[in-house]
């Protein structure tokens, strides 16, 4: 997975001549760009990119950090963004473990509530660690084997009809499309299996135990790897930094595909990530939460101006850390988007496209090129 970073010197110029014009777009209209719609590009100015702060102003957590040595950088990233992502993966999935093993002690309708407010809370802190789906995250495919959507119906119903008690290695040797996060939202929440954890049908409660079993082992090897490589899993800074942004950059993508836009594009609210459990802004969100996580928390915000102390790659830096912060305030409305979608009322959901639309413009069209960064393609979509 890692990438080598280009030359030195082959960074396009920063681009000063634009920002005198940008700042007075920010002085005179500090309001939202226009509605976007689902298959609407990216805005072709760069106001979009740099809104207006006096919506919200934000501590630039750069200043000051001109002469700092980056160095430290790659500690701070490991230590303090990445791995707290996946302890709190770790525990959320053995929590989800725990309540279905309680639950099919002796099933009842709160205990199933409390299976499914379990599987909310592991989804999205699955969700958050969106922004790292790289090295440890996907070795042996323990991407998969947590998300695999959509979940293989067919294969999963086979297992049903087993005679035998579903076990962890069952579920196992089905594949990725029988186990994780998207089989148990499928068991839980889709109405071809209300019926499911009745006490007739014990090979329900064996599949949900079985398989819920199965993701704190690998949340686990995720974090036992990292901490074990620490900071000595990327070459350098900029390495990170490449890997990262390419990573940030596909995830904000996402909420224009499977997460939302798609849906959005051909009225097909079945085509939504999450459909299910209605969860599919909630997880939007929380994927947001663990990029803003990594870019402050995880020092990436620093580490950038630290080695591209530019005033463009300042400005674009604290445009980036608002829109991310406008995004994570936008209202969850009371209706799933699945709801919204199926009904045809959609007003609610266009700003989660436009926000992440002026995100990917930031990140992809200004930022990557004046650091260096080479967007790739999304070599990890297992939709």
């Amino acid at each position: 997975m890692k990438q080598s970073s280009p030359p030195a010197g082959s960074r396009p110029p920063a681009p000063r001549s634009v920002w005198p014009a940008l700042l007075l777009v920010l002085l005179l209209q500090p309001g939202l760009s226009p509605p976007l719609t689902a298959d609407s590009p990216p805005a072709p100015d760069r106001a979009m990119a740099t809104e207006a702060t006096q919506d919200s102003p934000i501590a630039d957590p750069t200043a000051g950090v001109m002469a700092a040595r980056p160095r430290p950088f790659l500690q701070q990233l490991v230590q303090q963004g990445i791995l707290p992502l996946y302890r709190t993966l770790e525990t959320a999935t053995r929590e989800l473990q725990q309540q279905a093993e309680t639950f099919c002690h002796q099933p009842d309708a709160a205990g199933l509530e409390a299976v499914r407010h379990a599987w909310r809370s592991a989804m999205q802190a699955w969700a958050a660690t969106d922004g790292l789906l790289f090295g440890p995250a996907i070795a042996e495919e323990r991407d998969f084997h947590l998300w695999f959507s959509p979940p293989k119906k067919q294969i999963i119903k086979r297992l049903l009809r087993q005679a035998d008690p579903l076990t962890p290695a069952t579920v196992a040797a089905a594949g990725v499309g029988a186990q994780g996060l998207a089989t148990l939202e499928y068991l839980l929440f889709d109405p071809e299996q209300q019926n499911l954890f009745a006490p007739a049908n014990s090979q329900g409660c064996h599949y949900l135990v079985a398989a819920s079993r199965l993701l704190p082992e690998y949340a686990s090897r995720i974090r036992k790897d990292w901490e074990q490589a620490g900071a000595g899993f990327f070459i350098s800074e900029q390495e990170a930094l490449e890997m990262l942004v390419n990573k940030f950059y596909q995830s904000i993508e996402k909420v224009s595909g499977s997460r939302l836009g798609k849906a959005l594009n051909g009225h097909k609210p079945y085509q939504l990530d999450n459909w299910r459990s209605g969860q599919s802004l909630a997880v939007i969100q929380a994927a947001m939460a663990g990029i803003q996580h990594l870019l402050d928390q995880g020092g990436i915000h620093a580490c950038l101006l630290a080695l591209h102390p530019t005033d463009d790659v300042r400005q674009f830096i604290a445009a980036l850390r608002n829109q991310v912060a406008f995004f994570r305030r936008l209202p969850v409305p009371q209706q799933s988007a699945f709801e919204l979608i199926r009904a045809d009322d959609t007003a609610a959901l266009a700003p989660y496209l436009q926000r992440a639309r002026s995100i990917q413009l930031i990140l992809g069209i200004h930022l990557a090129p004046l650091i260096g960064v080479n967007l790739g393609f999304n070599d990890n979509d297992g939709d």
